[in-house]
């Protein structure tokens, strides 16, 4: 299992992004349960469903913290007006003059960097 932690020095688009991350792992386990479950004989049917709606929802979880980590992105990669950087207007040099899909990537890499495993 690969876990991505997070902290306080981070930013929070870093924070949804790692929990959505750990939530997409414990899916894959969840996966493995799902396919061993009919040769164990410890997981009945009523607990095969119990597993399933759990899935069902670390699915809605998932969707909720990946959508966080998009709109704090988002509104990272824009100017105070809300208008998405384009580097064609912006204070030049500036930290926060990326595009949204820059500021992704860059939060996107930085959350890498506390994986555990």
């Amino acid at each position: 299992m690969c876990i991505m932690e997070v902290n306080l020095d981070q930013h929070p688009a870093v924070w949804m992004q790692a929990i959505a991350h750990n939530l997409s792992t414990t899916d894959r386990d969840i996966d493995l349960a799902v396919e061993a479950a009919p040769s164990c004989h410890d997981i009945t049917p009523a607990r095969l469903a119990s597993i399933k709606e759990g899935q069902r929802k670390a699915h809605e979880a998932y969707a909720t913290f990946l959508a966080l980590f998009g709109e704090l992105a988002e509104e990272y990669g824009m100017d105070p007006a809300g208008h998405p950087h384009t580097h064609d207007h912006g204070i030049v040099g500036n930290e926060r003059d990326l595009t949204p899909i820059e500021a992704i990537v860059k939060f996107t890499g930085q959350a890498h960097a506390y994986e555990t495993r």
